[in-house]
Formats: structure tokens, C-alpha cells, sequence
């Protein structure tokens, strides 16, 4: 976040995310964006995702069922 141009650039993209916020279901909420915090970075305050990450959930069960994978998958995509 050295350049004036790479702050720029995320205020827009945290600027879009806010806005499709109000018109989609399914996105993670920001409620706040901190700047320097360590010097030259950025910080997003986001929802705390309680269920992990998929990648947690693979290195737990070794495999998902593929209707697992489809309701991951939709909700990816109507996030999108």
C-alpha cells in the first residue's frame, strides 16, 4: 500500500464490494477498512467465518460428496 495508485485501487474495490452488498445475498460484510496498520498495509474488517475455509474442511474429511460441492458452488455463484 506504498503508492498512491494500490490504495486508490482498494478503496474502489472496497467501494464495489460495499455497494453489491445492498444488492446481493450471500457476501461477506466489511465494517471497516484500516490503513498502515503495520505501516504499508491494509487491514479489512470482515464476518468471522465460524465454519473455516474449504480447504480446513478437506484436510479434516479427505473428501466431499459432489452434492456438498454443488451447494458450495451455488452459493459461489449467486455470490458472484
Amino acid at each position: 500500500m506504498a503508492s498512491r495508485e494500490s490504495r486508490h485501487s482498494l478503496k474502489d474495490l472496497v467501494s464495489t464490494w460495499q455497494y453489491y452488498l445492498n444488492v446481493c445475498k450471500g457476501l461477506v460484510t466489511i465494517y471497516g477498512t484500516y490503513w498502515n496498520v503495520p505501516e504499508g498495509c491494509a487491514s479489512i474488517v470482515t464476518d468471522y467465518m465460524n465454519a473455516g475455509s474449504i480447504e480446513n474442511l478437506l484436510e479434516y474429511a479427505g473428501a466431499m460428496p459432489e452434492t456438498a460441492i454443488k451447494e458450495i458452488a451455488t452459493g459461489v455463484l449467486n455470490s458472484l
